[in-house]
């Protein structure tokens, strides 16, 4: 796990500040999927998704390797992947939809507002008697047998494919889940699918996943083909 954090704090895997509303779009996100039982996001980034969600009565717990970091340390990291997403993101706008949010700015100050609302809730639950920010790394996770209903998996096994494995990934998440695991998006920064994808999909299916695609709202590139649903079988 120590590998995973240093990977996140060297810029090679990055932190991104996505809100509630994102997170709806994303994964194709109903208030039934949030409230009907606890929810993991792993990886949960500096997102303001598990705030935002335990706000509206949703139980969510947030996995990432970079919650090893006490809040002094992780506040000026945050920040400084958010200002290296924003100038990315600028400099590739062109190629970009961003017509959801509004245009390119009003996006950053969307991910702005969704990293304070992190740090705030990080430093809070240091502070406090339960963790709900559990430092772990895909693809092993220390939690029970279908501890959540659902489980979240943005932009990790396909936008860093060198971040962890996807199969062993994919299980684990199935592992800790008795209902469904979202991965998305399918694509890789600049939009390009992945070429393995059926080919995982088929080795999942002999392990006893089942997976569909499911097509979400969220398109940032035009590219995009949704989110893939993973399922055990028994």
């Amino acid at each position: 796990m120590a590998a995973a954090a240093q990977a996140v704090v060297e810029g090679r895997v990055q932190l991104t500040s996505r809100t509630l509303d994102e997170y709806r779009m994303v994964f194709g996100l109903t208030d039934e999927d949030l409230l009907s039982g606890p929810v993991l996001d792993c990886p949960g980034g500096a997102s303001s998704f598990a705030a935002e969600s335990r706000a509206l009565g949703a139980q969510v717990i947030s996995a990432d390797p970079v919650y090893l970091l006490a809040p002094h340390i992780i506040e000026p990291l945050v920040r400084d992947h958010l200002a290296a997403s924003a100038a990315f993101g600028l400099a590739i706008a062109d190629q970009l939809d961003f017509s959801w949010a509004g245009s390119p700015e009003e996006h950053l100050v969307r991910w702005q507002g969704a990293a304070e609302a992190f740090l705030r809730d990080y430093a809070a639950d240091h502070a406090g008697p339960e963790r709900h920010y559990v430092p772990a790394a895909l693809p092993r996770l220390p939690f029970a047998d279908r501890q959540f209903r659902l489980s979240l998996c943005g932009f990790l096994l396909f936008t860093f494919p060198h971040a962890a494995d996807r199969e062993e990934a994919i299980l684990e998440l199935v592992r800790v889940t008795a209902g469904d695991v979202l991965i998305g998006p399918l694509e890789d920064p600049l939009g390009a699918p992945c070429s393995t994808l059926d080919a995982l999909r088929s080795r999942l299916a002999d392990l006893g996943v089942t997976t569909t695609t499911r097509d979400i709202s969220y398109s940032i590139h035009p590219r995009q083909r949704g989110v893939l649903v993973c399922t055990r079988n028994s």
